[in-house]
């Protein structure tokens, strides 16, 4: 229980601030991500060195987004106890879009976090 609740506060991340700094990637090592969930926690990808890390990007007007997430909530499921993590990221969207979806949300992506 402590991993899915711990997925679902890696799945709010978000950082509108961030996506006015984005910059094409021209290759080489994997570039540093960093960001806020909505609790304020940081979160760096090199904190989950050793781990398979599935990133991903997410919007509240995105109908596939939204189908997804159940799938998410089944992989997160099934793999509880492995050395697995998904961080999904919504850079596009304020801290009260997110938590108005989560709000109305039937993909379990509802619960608090902490």
């Amino acid at each position: 229980m402590k991993r899915l609740i711990f997925f679902i506060s890696c799945l709010f991340l978000l950082s509108s601030a961030q996506a006015l700094d984005l910059k094409p990637w021209k290759g080489g090592p994997t570039p540093p991500l960093a960001l806020n969930d909505l609790n304020g926690k940081p979160h760096k990808l090199e904190d989950y060195r050793g781990k398979v890390v599935m990133v991903q990007f997410w919007a509240t007007y995105c109908p596939p987004c939204i189908k997804e997430m159940p799938s998410m909530v089944r992989l997160e499921s099934r793999l509880a106890g492995k050395p697995f993590v998904i961080l999904a990221v919504n850079m596009g969207e304020t801290k009260n879009e997110i938590l108005d979806f989560r709000k109305k949300s039937e993909h379990g992506f509802h619960r608090p976090h902490g």
